[in-house]
């Protein structure tokens, strides 16, 4: 009676799809390659490598070709074997299903990966067997409308796979963190596992099935000749490496991505926090550059401790009071560094023992590290920014049994002692012919603070904004011969306690940095002049205060605004405006599509005219200041670097580095910007809450060691690009006592030097000798 039941039903479900009427109310397949998928919003590189993720499920769709034939394999192994041969319902596995069925049986697996691919698009979990029937008619649809390649390839990025992680790449992502391509034969066997019951074989939670199933895939794919007999065994003798892997970033950059991120939201978004930005897929490439971004990093992270280092030392995170510490387990020694999270470069340790010479201490990574005590002789007590306690003598000084403290190891896998800096800073790079951000550094640690310094912290400018006074003195028909004149400055106390200038040539005058001398120049120019030609860089008119207080960098910027205002002393007189999306894409019909491309600034005619996908650029840069204005401003600035090569080497590596440093009036940031003709970078040092740095702070000491570091590791030994001179520029030899053109008399302990001038301003000979 039961195989007469079972022989009836089977030729109602066979003849079930043909009958009129069947499909009726049910979705049309038509729309299955437009289907929607809750994808993640990805931020790139300009290289493509991954620097963010903003989303809670964890997809990344892929195309068939992508997928290893392996992986496919496994899938058609253990969920539908006959996949290749069916019309979307295989009848072998349905015949079990009604046995069972009848028998009173729950059967599992009678549904093939095209039934299961309708269930999860179209179809909901109720009324099992009117929603099976439902999964026939729609499954024949299906493959009579798409090819297996097609059915495979959605199949494959729907799928839910446990822990969050939606398709096969995603699950690749969050249990090993890997791509596709470096999984190996086991962990291929792991994922394709998981669909029949994700919770049940989830490997982090439940090893021993997890493992029984993982076995079970790979017996499968070698009944079926996928895998050979050693394949096998390798595979299954292959140890569980599963563990729950955080998002898989290439690049260290929070606050740029944060940028990003806001950046959509305000695009794109409905509302304030609309979570379907982080639904719908779309991929932002971006104008940051790894390896830039790296340096940046390293560089203000380093500038930033060597300060704290430079005032002494804060004490422990926390001392305990330990009788018995050298009996403690490693995992009681960890579980006491439990509550201390690990910063950027920054690892926990816990102090075991203290001699006269050596202090030994238990790392958060479980590393036993010595060091002597001349490896942390900085750390004297911090007193005030202005005094620190006794030199160190002996290791017992600074450090107890029980301490715990911070540590670092260098990239020679050197360790030494640290303390979590108080001192913020930022570090800016942008292009200096088109304004795309390369690097951006927020601060010390995202983490601890997503104040972005860059682009939000307000700081005054300081003699960092020395150049800019001086362009706008070579506008009004100075040079840099022209002579400073000896004079008293009115409201001196403001900026100086020198209440006189001697006579001065211009360029001496910019080389000393004091701000008496932009003071008197502005005095001259007239304030107002003054302020309308710094808008020509940029700057905020409303923000400039309107006495002479500007010529000592009173002015408030951020320090992307004040970097990307050297561009046109880099560019030839360009003004950049600076950007960090290059194109966004969103997936629409399961495949990304461009939606957005910059229109890139751009001030070379002859440059490749391409984006990253070849879309035309449109150049926009516009002149800012005279070429020959630009011109003369960085012959003043290389004078800057060339006083340093003696003490920095590093900087010998190129001849066409320009630089310049400021403090702000009471030292409470310190500055340093510099350019070659490709790359304008910059970084600033200071307390979130304006505080002193201290009196033997100055911008050489504070802020420049980090800007030459980056400087040094990104930078070609040799130059692509050089400062064009222009035509009108001409080099002459003059008395710097008078500023006038050498006339050949070398009494009176003349002195001569060669200077550069706009053609038509070549001043007039010195009087000859009498």
């Amino acid at each position: 009676m039961h195989v007469l039941i079972i022989l009836i039903l089977i030729l109602l479900l066979l003849l079930f799809p043909f009958i009129p009427g069947a499909d009726d109310g049910l979705p049309d397949v038509k729309s299955l390659l437009k289907y929607k998928l809750s994808i993640p919003l990805r931020v790139f590189s300009r290289d493509g490598q991954l620097i963010a993720e903003f989303g809670a499920n964890r997809r990344i769709p892929v195309t068939y070709d992508e997928i290893p034939p392996l992986m496919v394999n496994a899938f058609i192994a253990v969920e539908d074997k006959n996949f290749f041969s069916h019309w979307g319902v295989d009848y072998t596995k349905l015949v079990e299903y009604l046995y069972d069925t009848a028998n009173g049986r729950r059967h599992y697996g009678s549904s093939t990966i095209t039934m299961q691919l309708a269930r999860n698009l179209f179809l909901t979990r109720v009324n099992r067997y009117k929603r099976k029937r439902l999964e026939m008619v729609l499954a024949y649809k299906i493959e009579k409308k798409y090819s297996k390649k097609q059915i495979l390839e959605i199949y494959l990025n729907k799928i839910y796979l446990g822990n969050r992680s939606y398709g096969v790449a995603g699950a690749a992502q969050i249990y090993y963190g890997k791509s596709l391509k470096d999984l190996t034969l086991a962990q291929i066997a792991m994922i394709a596992g998981l669909p029949e019951a994700p919770s049940q074989y989830n490997p982090i939670v439940n090893t021993k099935k997890a493992l029984q199933r993982r076995n079970y895939v790979l017996k499968q794919m070698q009944s079926l000749g996928y895998i050979n007999d050693d394949q096998y065994q390798q595979a299954a003798n292959e140890q569980i490496s599963a563990e729950l892997h955080s998002k898989m970033t290439a690049v260290d950059a929070p606050h740029f991505a944060e940028m990003v991120r806001q950046q959509i939201e305000t695009k794109y978004g409905t509302k304030k926090y609309d979570t379907k930005i982080y639904e719908d897929g779309y991929n932002v490439y971006t104008t940051l550059r790894p390896k830039l971004q790296k340096a940046a990093t390293t560089s203000l992270r380093n500038t930033l401790l060597d300060y704290s280092r430079r005032h002494g030392y804060r004490g422990p995170l926390k001392r305990q009071s330990l009788s018995k510490l050298n009996t403690l387990s490693v995992r009681e020694k960890k579980k006491l560094l439990e509550d201390f999270t690990s910063y950027s470069n920054l690892i926990p340790a816990l102090v075991t023992s203290v001699s006269d010479k050596e202090a030994v201490f238990f790392s958060a990574s479980e590393e036993v590290v010595t060091l002597e005590v001349s490896q942390f002789s900085w750390a004297r007590k911090y007193i005030s920014t202005e005094r620190k306690g006794p030199k160190i003598k002996k290791a017992t000084d600074v450090l107890q049994t029980g301490d715990i403290v911070y540590l670092t190891k260098n990239a020679n896998k050197q360790w030494s002692l640290v303390q979590h800096p108080q001192i913020q800073g930022s570090f800016v790079s942008i292009d200096a012919k088109t304004g795309a951000i390369t690097a951006l550094v927020g601060g010390y640690d995202y983490y601890i603070s997503k104040f972005n310094r860059s682009t939000q912290a307000k700081r005054q400018a300081g003699l960092a904004l020395l150049p800019f006074i001086y362009s706008a003195a070579l506008n009004s028909g100075y040079t840099l011969a022209t002579i400073i004149p000896k004079k008293k400055l009115p409201n001196s106390k403001k900026l100086t306690a020198n209440k006189t200038v001697k006579a001065i040539t211009l360029r001496d005058s910019f080389s000393i940095a004091h701000p008496a001398y932009p003071a008197v120049i502005t005095s001259s120019i007239g304030i107002d002049k003054v302020i309308k030609y710094l808008t020509l860089f940029g700057f905020s008119k409303a923000t400039m205060p309107k006495n002479i207080t500007l010529a000592a960098g009173s002015l408030q910027v951020t320090p992307l605004e004040l970097i990307s205002a050297y561009a046109p002393f880099a560019n030839g007189g360009y003004k950049v405006k600076p950007f960090f999306i290059m194109r966004i894409e969103k997936y629409v019909d399961g495949r990304p599509k461009i939606i957005y491309a910059a229109k890139q600034n751009d001030i070379c005619k002859s440059c490749p005219q391409n984006i990253q996908d070849n879309t035309p650029i449109e150049t926009t840069a516009k002149p800012s200041v005279k070429t020959d204005n630009a011109y003369l401003v960085s012959e003043l600035l290389v004078d800057n670097i060339d006083k340093l090569k003696s003490h920095y080497k590093k900087l010998s590596i190129r001849s066409d580095i320009r630089g310049q440093g400021g403090m702000s009036s009471g030292k409470f940031d310190a500055w340093y910007i510099g350019f070659t003709p490709e790359l304008v970078s910059g970084i600033w040092v200071g307390f979130d809450k304006a505080s002193q740095l201290g009196s033997k702070e100055t911008a050489l000491t504070t802020a420049f060691p980090g800007w030459q570091a980056f400087m040094y590791t990104v930078l070609p030994k040799k130059p692509s690009h050089t400062f064009n001179k222009p035509g009108n520029i001409v080099k002459k030899t003059i008395d710097i006592r008078t500023g006038l053109l050498f006339s050949g008399c070398k009494k009176n302990g003349t002195k001569t030097r060669n200077e550069v001038f706009r053609k038509e301003n070549t001043p007039r000979k010195h009087p000859k000798c009498k």
